[in-house]
């Protein structure tokens, strides 16, 4: 699925840009890489537990659709915090346009999961 793929990959570059110094100096790990590393994580993370099972009926939908909006609202947080990070000077994001994007494009991908599951969910028995 392109949106597990996505998130995947943003969750890999997420994690080697906080990790790494040049980016993010150490007077700044507490204050933005362990929340962006853990927002990019959360976000994978959810997007695996939402396809982790096909739901049968629309109250196994609804637990699907509440993994992918709590990935849609993770999505949301990291573009943030990148944003706020990007404001700081003294860190290095020479590639925080091609993150951001990244970023952008794993929460379009979201939306539209979450929309095609509604319209699925319709369908459903109860």
């Amino acid at each position: 699925m392109k949106v597990i793929d996505e998130a995947e990959k943003l969750a890999n570059y997420t994690v080697n840009v906080v990790s790494n110094e040049k980016h993010f100096p150490k007077r700044y790990r507490w204050i933005f890489s362990s929340k962006i590393g853990d927002s990019a994580l959360k976000v994978n993370a959810y997007c695996h537990e939402a396809n982790s099972f096909q739901p049968k009926d629309k109250e196994e939908m609804k637990i699907r659709l509440k993994f992918i909006v709590m990935a849609i609202a993770e999505a949301s947080a990291l573009l943030s915090y990148i944003s706020l990070a990007k404001q700081q000077r003294d860190i290095d994001l020479s590639n925080v346009e091609y993150w951001l994007t990244t970023a952008t494009y794993v929460k379009t991908l979201l939306l539209k999961w979450r929309e095609a599951s509604r319209k699925q969910m319709l369908e459903m028995p109860e």
